[in-house]
């Protein structure tokens, strides 16, 4: 990691999480005032939600390196010439 870059990446971390407390403290209130078990549920949801991307970007990420193995252009030669 760059030396100049990681007071920048740990404030944007540290702001991240402040800003994530204090939106789902919000957020959280709004959902209990309409049922109580539902910032409970939410949250689950939201969970289950990053572990699935979680899971299936790098697969994603996997099958698309395979498939641009190549330097050149679908069709076209190493030469240039299709």
């Amino acid at each position: 990691m760059p030396q100049g870059l990681q007071g920048r990446i740990h404030a944007l971390f540290s702001a991240a999480g402040t800003a994530g407390s204090l939106l789902g403290a919000t957020v959280s209130g709004f959902l209990y005032a309409v049922e109580p078990g539902m910032p409970l549920l939410t949250m689950g949801v939201l969970y289950l939600l990053v572990t699935v991307a979680l899971l299936v970007v790098p697969v994603l990420r996997h099958r698309c390196s395979a498939v641009s193995v190549g330097h050149g252009r679908v069709g076209q030669s190493e030469s240039g010439t299709p």
